[in-house]
């Protein structure tokens, strides 16, 4: 890291750096004086370490942006900053149980401000895809989803919004996630962005309204195009199924969520509060999907909110919480309508009604 080193430190720099500091430790090892000294002086030359690399850390907009079509320099840079504090991090993470406390304790600090320091170029950037792929799922209420079969057209395309989750997924996975060398740390970041998106999707797709046969199956198209992009997203470069299959566990109840809504959406009306029907699907998403067959108003529409705003509210408050909302949504629709709107909604009220008396018996 002198000053006329030309490439970033990267993944090599830190396993060097971590090995280094194993071998000097062990070299003292049976002396406790020794090996204190050595550990003061390793947690110094971490230190240096950390602040030179941080000195090359980029913070602003370029650093999480995802424009595309590549990675921004800035990206790519961080990226192996990152790569050498992980593989540094990680080579002295285990110190505690080699060591005696008093020693493990000296250089202890040290190997966490790697972890705390790499985490705070990552979560932003992390925080930027997450906020990205949820801004692409809220596009799902541009496209028509209540016109009508055409006998005479073929099977449609993709939705335009589906096109663009499926490129910014590419993208992500191939531009930006792959400058990064983090080992198991990438398993961890794919498996949260999937479960995120998986979760944003559903909870946007359960809105859709009107929603006609045509809508149903283009939907269905759409999330079929979606499970293909998330299985490409989720490929582990080094072909190992073990990790393949590691991860696909870690996100089975958002993405079997995901296939229990295709399949809801072709049931008949009664099949809607059937617990064996609807197992797999959390039960506010089979509530948002009898209010879009009835001619009751959504909740979001019922109090003036934009669709991405309650979805939001869901994700920021609790399941009981949303629960309340919808009871209250159901109560005002009662007192608001006139006799003849209650009949042709009363079906579609005791169909959520019995959702939520479940609930509540759980």
């Amino acid at each position: 890291m002198s000053g006329g080193m030309r490439a970033p430190p990267g993944m090599p720099e830190g396993v060097t750096l971590a090995r280094t500091v194993l071998k000097e430790l062990d070299s003292a090892r049976f002396d406790p004086l020794l090996v204190k000294a050595v550990a003061k002086n390793a947690a110094t030359a971490l230190d240096l370490f950390l602040g030179r690399v941080d000195t090359l850390i980029v913070r602003d907009r370029a650093a999480t942006s995802l424009v595309g079509p590549t990675a921004t320099p800035q990206q790519a840079l961080n990226a192996s900053l990152v790569s050498a504090l992980y593989h540094c991090w990680l080579g002295l993470s285990k110190l505690g149980s080699e060591y005696h406390e008093s020693v493990s304790a000296i250089i202890r600090p040290a190997v966490q401000n790697l972890k705390s320091d790499y985490e705070k170029v990552t979560e932003p950037l992390l925080l930027a895809i997450r906020r990205d792929l949820s801004s692409i799922a809220a596009r799902l209420h541009r496209a028509d989803f209540g016109k009508a079969i055409d006998p005479t057209a073929g099977p449609g395309g993709t939705s335009a919004y589906m096109k663009d989750m499926v490129d910014k997924l590419t993208f992500i996975r191939n531009e930006v996630l792959a400058r990064f060398n983090v080992g198991d740390l990438m398993k961890t970041w794919l498996v949260s962005i999937v479960k995120r998106d998986i979760r944003t999707f559903v909870l946007h797709a359960s809105l859709a309204k009107p929603l006609s046969e045509g809508g149903k199956l283009q939907l269905t198209s759409d999330m079929t195009e979606f499970e293909f992009a998330l299985n490409a997203f989720m490929t582990d470069p080094s072909g190992s199924s073990k990790n393949r299959n590691a991860m696909k566990e870690a996100i089975a109840e958002d993405y079997n969520a995901l296939r229990a809504l295709r399949r809801l959406l072709f049931f008949d009306n009664q099949s809607l509060v059937l617990e064996n029907q609807t197992s797999g699907l959390p039960p506010l998403i089979v509530l948002h999907h009898i209010l879009v067959r009835s001619p009751l108003p959504l909740p979001h529409a019922l109090h003036g909110w934009k669709v991405d705003e309650y979805v939001r509210w869901v994700d920021e408050h609790t399941e009981a919480e949303a629960y309340t909302l919808i009871e209250g949504c159901l109560s005002r629709w009662e007192g608001t309508v006139d006799d003849e709107e209650r009949v042709s909604g009363e079906e579609y009220v005791g169909l959520a009604r019995s959702v939520l008396i479940r609930v509540s018996a759980t």
